[in-house]
């Protein structure tokens, strides 16, 4: 295996017991926290300090599977957490590659099962052979090009692209994820500066939560809905989704995410006695909330 470039690894094992089995487990079901309570967890987490939350994880899961990074500084790969040490949850929203979760390539490596040339780049590809920038000639029966996505600009059009712009991440400032900050993911689920075009994507959690306010918006921009739950929503809370809850003051936090549990269930819900809370909602918050707004949940109580 040639790598390229430094990667961020950890087992499911670590993630599972310090990251996500708060949320996403058996466990986490028998204590109550549903699926979908956990998606709305994981969307109002402000993507401004998610880094800052993130390295202390990563720093135990570092002290926790010394075996797994001690054997692949050994065998010579390329490895790190990021470049604030915030690890794979943060390099995902930043730019949607760079990781990996080890599910035995990496012991293969340590092993030696797996050889390993890290640290040069390709020079030069041949018919049954690479050649690495520092003059190695690797020979090989198989090449396989693990080099990542590409670029919707080829299912579209180079036009159509410079006109959206980039998709995906944050503005973080990082390699991959020029400024400036957006704190959003860029062009996603939302309207984009191409007429008719939007963007739905990302993984299981992303794709069962903001497929709700893509459908919404999507509903809205076109007349509407048969349902009057959604019907008779404020055309601005089509455009809120995780928004809302997105307080920069962590001590919002909690009402924040009950305040957008209880706004998800005003436009999902056809009962009549919504529509009067839908509109004492929309006197509480009569331009909507966003991240310029961070006490306004404080002043509105």
């Amino acid at each position: 295996m040639v790598q390229r470039s430094s990667t961020i690894v950890a087992t499911p094992e670590a993630l599972l017991e310090y990251a996500w089995g708060r949320l996403y487990s058996e466990a986490a079901l028998e204590r109550g926290i549903t699926t979908e309570f956990a998606d709305l967890t994981v969307a109002s987490v402000p993507h401004k300090v998610l880094p800052s939350l993130q390295t202390p994880l990563y720093e135990t899961i570092a002290k926790r599977d010394t075996w797994l990074y001690d054997g692949l500084a050994r065998a010579g790969f390329l490895h790190d957490f990021g470049p604030d040490g915030s690890g794979i949850h943060t390099c995902y929203l930043r730019r949607g590659a760079g990781y990996y979760i080890e599910t035995g390539a990496s012991r293969m490596i340590i092993e030696g099962r797996i050889q390993l040339a890290a640290g040069a780049g390709i020079e030069r590809i041949a018919e049954r052979s690479l050649t690495l920038t520092n003059g190695t000639e690797l020979p090989a029966d198989l090449i396989v090009f693990a080099t990542g996505y590409q670029w919707a600009a080829q299912l579209i059009s180079p036009e159509v692209a410079e006109n959206v712009g980039r998709v995906w991440g944050l503005g973080s400032a990082t390699k991959y994820d020029p400024g400036p900050w957006e704190g959003e993911l860029r062009n996603m689920w939302k309207p984009t500066r191409e007429q008719g075009l939007w963007f739905h994507g990302g993984n299981l959690m992303q794709s069962r939560h903001y497929s709700l306010y893509l459908g919404l918006q999507l509903s809205g921009a076109n007349g509407g809905t048969r349902d009057p739950g959604v019907r008779n929503v404020p055309k601005r809370w089509l455009y809120c989704n995780c928004y809302l809850a997105r307080s920069l003051d962590w001590g919002d936090m909690n009402q924040s995410v009950a305040q957008q549990a209880h706004l998800y269930q005003l436009r999902t819900s056809s009962a009549p006695r919504c529509r009067k809370e839908r509109q004492r909602q929309v006197s509480l918050f009569p331009h909507g909330v966003n991240d310029s707004q961070p006490s306004a949940y404080r002043t509105a109580k």
